[in-house]
Formats: structure tokens, C-alpha cells, sequence
């Protein structure tokens, strides 16, 4: 089950708006490397932003979920996890 902690959507949607504001580029691969290098403030604190993407239990290329997660400079988080963990490295699947 997935898992939302409180505040996720406000701040997801601040970086978001702070994002399309601030970001020099429209090409989706300079955007990314623009968003994984850079922090915003949101309330006063620098934040940064992380996101790891799943694959499919066969391995191909295809996201099936992802986590973000905000960090903060002065040591919170604000994550929305993933729903169920992904098969594909449980030793008891085989």
C-alpha cells in the first residue's frame, strides 16, 4: 500500500510551480538535470528533491511506481512511497 505523508501534495505542488518558474529550459533531459541540481525554498527551509522509479518484475524499462522524497536543509522529510515493493528481488519468489 502506498504511502503518503502529510503535506506531500502542498509541497509537490510548490516545487512544481517553482519549477515551471524558474527553469531555463523546455527540453525534457536538460529539465532533468536542471531539477536534480538544483533546491528550492518552500516555507523558509531549502529543500531538495529525490525520485527513484521501480522497473517491472521482468526488469525491462518500464516505471511501474516511484518514491519522492523531499529533504530539507535542516534534516525533515516529506515522502510518498511507493505502493507494494517489487517482486522481482525477493528471494522467495524462485
Amino acid at each position: 500500500m502506498a504511502q503518503i505523508d502529510d503535506g506531500f501534495f502542498a509541497i509537490e505542488g510548490a516545487w512544481w510551480k517553482w519549477v515551471d518558474e524558474n527553469c531555463p529550459s523546455s527540453s525534457s533531459l536538460a529539465r532533468g538535470k536542471w531539477m536534480r541540481e538544483n533546491v528550492f525554498t518552500y516555507e523558509g527551509i531549502k529543500w531538495r528533491r529525490e525520485v527513484t522509479a521501480y522497473k517491472s518484475n521482468s526488469g525491462k524499462i518500464i516505471v511501474i511506481d516511484r518514491s519522492t522524497v523531499f529533504l530539507s536543509e535542516d534534516g525533515r522529510t516529506i515522502r510518498s512511497d511507493a505502493g507494494e515493493p517489487n517482486r522481482r528481488n525477493d528471494a522467495d519468489r524462485n
